[in-house]
């Protein structure tokens, strides 16, 4: 059963999903519809019961109830003293002198060094209409034809911004993020002004695949739009961050706006299913990266993007220190749980931190 006691006057959505305990007393969740949902925040105090349909056609004599005890007195929200017992070491304070890990390191240099910019621009420049110089198009996942194309140029920014932090070919290093995020900027505004993307969009491929989520298409119709986005805006962030380009703070500050835009044009129940979707509705960290912006930039409206990604299906059951991990896909989930740690680091209660 669904249980909370709100004050009188205050906001409370019943949950979209319901806890379900099985007879080998494993945990999982069902998504769940009630009879009736009153707004609790013009109701007077009292406690009332609401009952839902049942939520699963396997299980059809099994509904759960909710009981809400609305209260006038105002109450406080017990909050521990949170302080870290560690801290990491920024990057570029730690150096490796020698081994195997020295070998590693100058190999990906190396890589890194002769990587081709313009074949990790070929998608985004292909999207943009613009010459894409006669570039190699990337392969695997990257290829011009696959769904998931664009993501490894956000892993590819981020590899960068962390090298020149590390102090080593901070010319060649530089000048490789520099011409990067120039030319990502020009398929940024030249999107724009094309009228066919809406204000702040950046990616290898076309707003399509957002806009076939949210009428349900599955994997792999689809391939993750979401996730490919947040590989791109925290590459974006560590280049500014870790690199001093100002310019992709730019860019990615449009694209939060973007976000910002796109999500509070959806219901909270198309984002609750969108979130609930197998692979199609993975959005990676996106809560971080919302999270991040908003703790350089100060915009109220990144931190309300960050909170359109509460996937309830997740968090709910884990606000109750309930363990419903069983079977999901780890590479989907486990990254929204870091991202609600960024949440309370960036000052949004400890309710995050308790779900961490």
């Amino acid at each position: 059963p669904v249980e909370a006691e709100i004050c009188e006057g205050e906001k409370y959505i019943l949950p979209k999903v319901a806890v379900m305990q099985m007879d080998d007393g494993n945990f999982m969740t069902l998504p769940v519809k009630w009879k009736e949902e009153p707004d609790f925040s013009i109701l007077t105090p009292g406690k009332y019961s609401i009952e839902a349909y049942a939520p699963d056609e396997r299980f059809p004599d099994i509904a759960p109830s909710a009981t809400i005890v609305i209260t006038s007195e105002k109450y406080v929200v017990d909050e521990i003293e949170i302080k870290p017992v560690v801290e990491p070491f920024a990057p570029g304070d730690v150096k490796i002198d020698g081994g195997i890990f020295a070998e590693n390191r100058d190999r990906m240099y190396q890589y890194l060094l002769n990587t081709d910019d313009d074949s990790m621009l070929y998608n985004f420049r292909q999207a943009a209409g613009i010459d894409t110089k006669g570039a190699t198009p990337m392969t695997g996942w990257d290829a011009p034809e696959c769904l998931l194309k664009g993501h490894t140029t956000g892993h590819y920014l981020s590899a960068l911004a962390l090298a020149l932090k590390n102090g080593n070919y901070e010319n060649e290093l530089g000048s490789k993020i520099n011409y990067m995020i120039d030319e990502l900027a020009r398929c940024q505004d030249t999107m724009e002004k094309s009228g066919e993307f809406n204000y702040g969009f950046l990616s290898g491929y076309s707003e399509e695949q957002f806009d076939l989520l949210e009428e349900y298409v599955i994997y792999p119709k689809i391939w993750a739009p979401w996730y490919t986005l947040h590989k791109i805006m925290a590459g974006l962030l560590d280049c500014y961050e870790f690199a001093g380009n100002e310019k992709a703070y730019e860019i990615c500050k449009k694209l939060g706006t973007w976000v910002y835009n796109r999500l509070n044009a959806c219901s909270e129940e198309k984002r609750q299913k969108m979130w609930s979707m197998y692979i199609a509705g993975e959005f990676g960290g996106m809560n971080e990266v919302m999270a991040r912006l908003y703790g350089l930039a100060k915009e109220p409206e990144y931190m309300t993007a960050a909170k359109f990604f509460d996937n309830e299906k997740l968090f709910y059951p884990m606000s109750m220190n309930i363990d419903t991990l069983g079977g999901i896909h780890a590479n989907q989930h486990i990254p929204q749980v870091i991202g609600a740690f960024e949440m309370f680091r960036q000052g949004e209660g400890q309710h995050y931190y308790h779900i961490a």
